[in-house]
């Protein structure tokens, strides 16, 4: 028996005695395999995109549907855009990164900043049988931040 089926074996208690038992583990294997490729490896995920933004931003949001970042090129050079970490921005003695480098802050939904104050309207393309709830957060004259 290899360790992997030992171990599913020990997990859920069951011997591989019969047949029947060595296919339940192979079941149990086959289940989560699935599950981890469902869940981390997503099919379709290596698709590339193409984002065209304002390179005066010095923070961007990307897309819902784009999902975790795997790796970041140019599009005319294809030179490669190394992903880092934010941990040398916040050092109480920063450093600086070489030029081409990508921090990637954080997971958060897309905002927009707005120049006027006036009534907002959401617009939904169909019915929705479920409540859909929209939150803006802002500041006010009065409040730092309004829900």
């Amino acid at each position: 028996m290899t360790p992997l089926f030992q171990q599913i074996s020990e997990t859920i208690g069951v011997l591989p005695n019969s047949l029947d038992e060595s296919n339940i583990l192979l079941a149990w294997a086959n289940r989560a395999g699935k599950l981890l490729f469902d869940g981390y490896d997503l099919p379709g995920t290596v698709i590339e995109q193409f984002f065209c933004y304002d390179t005066a931003q010095h923070v961007i949001s990307l897309p819902w549907y784009v999902g975790s970042v795997r790796g970041i090129r140019r599009s005319a050079s294809s030179r490669k855009v190394s992903l880092l970490d934010m941990r040398p921005r916040y050092n109480v003695s920063p450093w600086t990164q070489p030029l081409f480098k990508f921090r990637q802050l954080a997971p958060s939904p897309l905002s927009t900043g707005l120049t006027q104050s006036g009534t907002l309207t959401f617009v939904l393309s169909a019915a929705e049988t479920f409540p859909v709830n929209i939150t803006i957060i802002g500041q006010t004259a009065t409040a730092s931040r309004v829900v």
